[in-house]
């Protein structure tokens, strides 16, 4: 296997995206993607991929699972994977709702 190497903007040193480019050149890519101003075809970048990926994970601890479809508990509102998606399995602590307190 052959080193990939993934090719940057001449103008906004961003990387460009040839996952789908269905056997079109490189330049012909980053041809396209300069001509829409810089925001075609763009890769995200290292940490906005890991952010995204945090941000689905489950929040049972120590369960690192990225689950496909999260499920949203509706008691703690955090996401969870398919085994602690029950409220009973991630030991659930329900957000309470208080009232603002108004002084008169």
């Amino acid at each position: 296997m052959g080193n990939v190497v993934i090719p940057k903007c001449p103008l906004c040193n961003q990387s460009i995206d040839l996952r789908r480019s269905e056997g079109e050149p490189v330049d012909v890519r980053v041809e396209r993607h300069i001509t829409s101003g810089c925001v075609a075809f763009v890769l995200p970048s290292e940490s906005e991929a890991l952010s995204r990926r945090r941000q689905h994970r489950c929040a049972y601890r120590h369960c690192r699972t990225v689950p496909v479809v999260p499920f949203w508990c509706k008691d703690c509102q955090k996401n969870f994977c398919v085994r602690h998606r029950s409220s009973y399995d991630h030991s659930c602590a329900p957000v309470l709702f208080t009232p603002p307190v108004t002084c008169h």
